[in-house]
């Protein structure tokens, strides 16, 4: 296409400073320094939200009404420890109570809405100032939501309701409601607290009005004995009347029982029986002194009842029962019993017949005296049957003389197993709110909400930040940072610039002679993954970095879709590149002088219908093993971004090596990772990354702690002051 000796002759051929070029560490261990990192990067919003969080809640603080504590202390005793009836030893077990389970109700009964409403009463809350009023309401959140969702109900209901003339008759539906909502406001500010180990409970008030407070717990408590004591009085008046209903049941029994003995002894001559009676009567009444006693003889009395009830005086074997064998009816019976017996026998003995007379007396002696034993033992089984059933009645009614007794006197005595040890007293300071600990609790938040914030940002953030995000992540080698320039225009290497920049620029240089082998003419293409990542500035300022350092260099501007250099440059965008692929000019009218002697540059030219066709044409492949055996030490060429065109691809396998520029911050890594694995479809013969636009400031500590940005300040005060 065109002989190398048409390009133009170039000044001597300066050697290259070959100072120490900025490599990327290996893989650094992560410092705990390293995630804080992510807070200084992000300290103006971690900031503000601190500032915001701490500001919030404290307006709040200063702002709630403050709120007040008290408490009043009892003695919640077991109901047995004050039963009358558990001084009997027999009836401890009856009245046993599972101590854990009864407190437990009492204490959800000081919490209760009965006993509120007791006090509520008492305290006549529904015209009490310092209840009411707006700033001696409870603040409790939940009672708020409660009152207010209660009236947004109600608001409603009035506007769905159609009146009616007969309004009158829901005024006490009103007063219940304002009634049940005292209650509930009321019973917002209870909590108790057991003691541990004792049986002391505290009672506790909370209140935005401290003499209401105290008045309240102190209320509550005395409410709460008073509404105990007025239980145990209603359910000993009510056993009290059904044992009294008992004893008078029993008493007719007894009577009814102790009259058909009466009457059957004077039926069947049964003095003798009376008597026994009585010293068996003497006897039950000694054993019932005691409970133990007394259900003693009753089982015996009853395992002796059900023996009588069963026996059958024609059995012999009835006389084995004490009651029936030692009575003395029954003793002389079977004494005449054997005496007949033992005739009929002596006369048997001497051998007279069946017919003598004397033997059938004898007989009808026997027969005579079996039926006199047969009606004794009838006679005494029947007396013992009312005997054991008088007895029974008369223990069953002594019992409930006894319980009557003793009701009696619990119902008198008004024992009461609570007691109030401790009368609240007003409290002098708030509890809440708490300054100090506010200001704590705030601080705290405001942290928490500040960090988290920094590395929520930072955990989302999946854009390319560092270089270890390029050699460990993109798994590019690195060949040197560019910093950020604040403003609207980054500038070259011509003009005056900050002296880190420049630096950057320099070691970019100095890294690019060690990675891009020993040719002759080294070509490199700048490219990247998206537009506005900096890789028309970067390649603009690597060729005078270069071309400063002494070799000749050749700019060109391949991006013929949207060129951009001579906009960088300065310069007009005439006779370019694209005029020389279709053959419409030759080198020496493509190239363009600049300021700097030792570099040349190639514009884009007009724009084309085919840029793709032409960079993969015949022209383009002749221009470049042209340029590798030219004049010039490198050839920069400035190439489209992979994500959008094929340019760079095409390119990539045609020059000495690719520089990938990666906007800090800027570029995702999903981006930059398909760009590159565009890129190396092509195998390119070198492939290395610039990490462009790099916020030292932003990333102070993470850039002085690994790679010692430091000397930045120290070399810009040397030239200062030498300057000076």
């Amino acid at each position: 296409m065109f002989d190398a000796q048409e390009m133009p002759a170039m000044p001597g051929d300066d050697p290259v400073s070959h100072s120490m070029p900025l490599s990327a560490q290996g893989p650094q261990s992560v410092h705990l320094l390293d995630r804080l990192n992510a807070v200084f990067k992000h300290r103006r919003l971690a900031g503000t939200a601190f500032v915001f969080v701490v500001a919030v809640m404290m307006i709040q603080t200063y702002s709630t009404v403050p709120m007040y504590e008290t408490s009043a202390r009892l003695q919640i005793e077991d109901e047995k420890s004050t039963n009358l009836s558990n001084l009997n030893e027999n009836n401890a077990g009856i009245n046993y109570q599972d101590p854990t389970e009864y407190r437990k109700t009492q204490y959800s009964i000081l919490r209760s809405r009965g006993l509120g409403k007791r006090v509520v009463r008492r305290l006549d809350l529904a015209h009490s100032s310092m209840f009411n009023g707006a700033a001696a309401r409870p603040r409790d959140p939940i009672s708020l939501l409660r009152d207010a969702r209660g009236a947004a109900a109600r608001w409603v209901r009035s506007l769905i309701s159609k009146p009616t003339k007969t309004a009158a008759p829901e005024a006490p539906a009103d007063e219940n409601t304002q009634e049940s909502g005292l209650i509930s406001a009321f019973i917002g500010g209870i909590d108790v607290k057991p003691e541990t180990d004792t049986r002391l409970v505290y009672v506790i008030y909370r209140h935005s009005n401290p003499q209401f407070a105290a008045a309240a717990a102190n209320a509550l408590v005395e409410e709460f004995a008073q509404q105990n004591l007025e239980f145990r009085v209603q359910n000993t008046q009510k056993l009290l009347e059904w044992v009294t209903t008992e004893v008078e049941k029993q008493g007719k029994t007894l009577a009814d029982n102790e009259g058909a003995m009466a009457a059957y002894r004077e039926a069947n001559n049964a003095i003798s029986l009376e008597n026994k009676q009585n010293i068996v009567g003497q006897q039950l009444t000694s054993l019932a002194e005691t409970a133990t006693r007394v259900r003693t003889a009753r089982m015996q009395s009853e395992t002796l009842y059900n023996q009588i009830r069963n026996a059958d005086p024609n059995v012999d074997s009835t006389d084995g029962l004490a009651t029936v064998g030692l009575d003395s009816r029954v003793v002389a019976a079977k004494n005449a019993l054997a005496t007949a017996q033992t005739n009929v026998a002596g006369l048997e003995s001497k051998g007279f017949g069946p017919e003598y007379g004397p033997l059938k007396t004898a007989r009808t002696d026997v027969d005579n005296a079996r039926r006199t034993l047969v009606a004794a033992r009838r006679s005494v089984i029947q007396y013992n049957k009312l005997q054991r059933q008088a007895d029974t009645t008369r223990s069953i009614y002594n019992s409930l003389l006894t319980q009557q007794k003793e009701l009696t006197v619990v119902a008198n005595s008004r024992q009461n197993n609570v007691q109030v040890i401790e009368r609240a007293d007003v409290p002098k300071v708030p509890y809440a709110p708490n300054p100090k600990r506010e200001w704590l609790n705030a601080m705290m938040a405001g942290i928490v909400v500040a960090f988290g914030l920094a590395f929520g940002i930072e955990y989302l953030d999946d854009t390319v930040k560092t270089p270890e995000d390029i050699t460990r992540r993109l798994r590019v080698p690195l060949l040197g940072l560019v910093p950020a320039i604040h403003g609207d225009r980054v500038p070259v290497l011509t003009e005056t610039v900050p002296h880190d920049f420049g630096e950057a620029f320099r070691s970019l240089r100095t890294s690019l002679v060690f990675t891009s082998g020993s040719e002759k003419t080294r070509v490199v293409a700048v490219t990247s993954s998206q537009p506005l990542e900096g890789k028309t500035t970067t390649a603009a300022n690597l060729a005078l970095a270069l071309a400063l350092g002494g070799a000749r260099v050749l700019l060109i501007d391949a991006d013929m879709r949207r060129p951009g250099l001579h906009k960088t440059l300065g310069m007009e965008n005439g006779t370019g590149l694209s005029h020389l692929l279709i053959g419409q000019a030759r080198v020496r009218d493509a190239i363009q002088k600049t300021p700097e002697p030792n570099l040349l540059v190639i514009t884009a030219g007009r724009t084309p219908p085919n840029p793709s066709e032409l960079l993969a044409s015949e022209r383009m492949n002749s221009f470049l093993l042209n340029l590798q055996h030219g004049p010039f030490d490198w050839v920069i060429i400035d190439t489209p971004p992979v994500l959008a065109v094929t340019d760079a691809v095409i390119l990539a396998p045609k020059v000495s090596g690719v520089v990938f520029v990666i906007g800090s911050e800027m570029t995702r890594r999903t981006h930059a990772e398909r760009a590159l694995e565009t890129l190396r479809t092509s195998r390119p013969r070198a492939l290395t990354a610039v990490l462009n636009r790099v916020d030292f400031d932003r990333n102070k500590y993470y850039y002085s702690r690994y790679y010692g940005y430091q000397y930045k300040s120290y070399y810009g005060q040397q030239e200062t002051q030498g300057a000076a």
